[in-house]
């Protein structure tokens, strides 16, 4: 699991992790 803050904490809720798409 990647720190990314360029993405919403939303995101990673939905994901379950850090995803850079």
């Amino acid at each position: 699991m990647q720190g990314n803050k360029n993405y919403p904490l939303a995101l990673v809720e939905v994901s379950g992790d850090v995803q850079i798409f």
